[in-house]
Formats: structure tokens, C-alpha cells, sequence
């Protein structure tokens, strides 16, 4: 469950990568 989050949360912060 707490590699879910952590992948989500990674998941999350290459988006906000590739918007910048």
C-alpha cells in the first residue's frame, strides 16, 4: 500500500517536471 502512494506521489512530481 505505501509503495502505491509513493509511486503515485512520483508520479505526480514528473508531471509537475515535465510542465515546467
Amino acid at each position: 500500500e505505501e509503495s502505491r502512494i509513493r509511486l503515485e506521489e512520483r508520479f505526480n512530481l514528473l508531471e509537475q517536471e515535465s510542465r515546467i
